[in-house]
């Protein structure tokens, strides 16, 4: 008697913890009905620390990986979303490319403004076109004229965004500083564009768009080869 009711027990208290995983499951259903098996976030990588809600294009928001910011190939699972995922590691820049935004960050802090918020680093080529179509095809002002990733800065580990810690975007005269910090620190200010200011943006100094690319930048971008592209603008020893 005595052993069944402790097998009772132990059953019972088994399935407490099915029964939470059941409605937990249920309510992130209920709450995000537009993610599939499919684009459920199931890569991993090395780095596991440091999750954050994110939205993608889709409007709702899920738990994204901490840093998406590796090549494809080195992630494992069924994973898209992790695309539209801002990636904000410092470890995807070329050594050149580090110390300037070292720099930059250091004067920023020096500056009074406080810990810098680091908005943006590597870019991935469907967060690129998510851009684009800001003030194209979706409501908003436009903030690029980059449609293809592999044409710009950010997706070759040659461009920051920045903006103020505590108040983001709406800080007009930390960008006028942020700018002089990156021309300072020898990167390339946005902010000091002639057609489209792009005011958190820095990037390194190789050339100003793709149309200005030398044509061995434009041969080393199509056939994929980023250490060459870094060796050969001066990024990487």
């Amino acid at each position: 008697m005595h052993d069944a009711l402790t097998n009772a027990r132990r059953r019972r208290a088994l399935s407490r913890p099915l029964a939470w995983l059941l409605v937990v499951s249920a309510l992130a259903l209920s709450l995000y009905p537009s993610l599939s098996r499919e684009h459920a976030v199931r890569a991993q990588s090395s780095d596991t620390t440091g999750l954050r809600v994110v939205t993608p294009p889709n409007g709702n928001p899920f738990v994204a990986l901490p840093k998406p910011c590796w090549p494809e190939h080195s992630l494992t699972g069924r994973d898209t979303l992790w695309h539209y995922v801002p990636c904000r590691s410092l470890d995807v820049y070329p050594p050149g490319m580090r110390i300037q935004v070292e720099c930059v960050l250091d004067r920023v802090r020096k500056g009074g403004w406080g810990e810098p918020l680091i908005a943006e680093t590597w870019r991935s080529p469907p967060l690129q076109w998510y851009h684009w179509e800001k003030g194209r095809t979706r409501p908003g002002q436009i903030v690029t004229n980059v449609s293809d990733a592999r044409t710009g800065f950010h997706y070759w580990g040659l461009a920051i965004d920045i903006v103020h810690g505590k108040r983001g975007w709406a800080y007009p005269r930390f960008f006028e500083w942020l700018a002089r910090y990156y021309e300072a620190c020898g990167l390339v200010a946005g902010g000091y564009w002639k057609k489209l200011k792009d005011w958190p943006h820095g990037q390194f100094a190789a050339w100003e768009s793709m149309s200005r690319a030398p044509v061995w930048a434009r041969r080393l971008m199509a056939e994929g080869k980023r250490d060459s592209l870094w060796k050969m603008a001066g990024a990487m020893p």
